[in-house]
């Protein structure tokens, strides 16, 4: 563990537990890169004993999280890569989407999004997309693992691979959906945000979110399968052995 853990501290650019109960939720990377707090975002039972406690959005009452762009947390035409842990407490209604992770502003100011959508169709997956800052480079759905149930926990982990030129998703460390992107991706100055896209097109989640974890790397698979951890997640304590 303690290897596993000096291992996955490398280019951490965010560990947030999200085990606050109310108030802003505190980054433990070391680069202080605390979720302001916005409409009193609550808290609830996390996805197993490692992991205990989660927080809990409500769309009805606009709660989400927020960090400000900052260089640590920028990507451009890098390797980075998303974990985080979800529970939904409904769908998204058909048609529509619950923003999960995003670095995102309808004016053109973009970098990713990680989404529950629901289509028209009523299918319903977790979404990753990345973009050049502006536009989009690629889409990549989580169909390998399909359908995502409520009041579920599930372990999401998408990446942008700028040597590989590729996207990619998985969900509770299985298959990889991957995809080609058309182009180099690029940084922006929008604001990250967990639980909200932006003001004009929201996308308000209704679930919980816990152990936020934030790379400017690919993890290895070992490294994927260790946090994983048959389903029950790593604690704070054991991520942060190496501190």
């Amino acid at each position: 563990d303690l290897l596993m853990a000096y291992s996955l501290k490398k280019d951490l650019v965010i560990a947030a537990p999200l085990d606050e109960a109310s108030g802003d939720r505190r980054d433990h990377s070391g680069l202080g890169n605390n979720l302001t707090d916005n409409n009193t975002v609550t808290g609830t039972t996390g996805p197993s004993l490692l992991i205990p406690t989660a927080s809990l959005f409500t769309a009805a009452t606009f709660e989400f999280l927020t960090v400000a762009d900052n260089s640590y947390i920028k990507t451009g035409d890098i390797d980075y890569t998303i974990n985080i842990w979800v529970n939904l407490t409904s769908l998204p209604a058909l048609g529509d989407y619950f923003a999960l992770c995003t670095k995102y502003n309808t004016a053109l100011i973009r970098e990713f999004q990680l989404l529950v959508r629901r289509t028209a169709g009523d299918v319903t997956r977790f979404f990753w997309e990345v973009f050049d800052g502006a536009e989009s480079i690629g889409v990549v759905v989580a169909d390998t693992f399909g359908t995502p149930a409520i009041a579920t926990w599930y372990q999401v982990l998408v990446y942008h691979s700028a040597t590989s030129n590729q996207l990619g998703i998985s969900v509770n460390n299985g298959g990889v959906d991957t995809v080609a992107t058309t182009g180099p991706a690029g940084g922006s100055t929008a604001t990250l945000g967990l639980g909200r896209r932006d003001a004009a097109a929201p996308f308000y989640l209704n679930g919980a979110e816990a152990m936020g974890l934030y790379w400017k790397r690919l993890p290895t698979t070992q490294e994927r399968t260790w946090l994983y951890n048959n389903g029950s997640g790593r604690s704070l304590q054991q991520l942060m052995l190496a501190a």
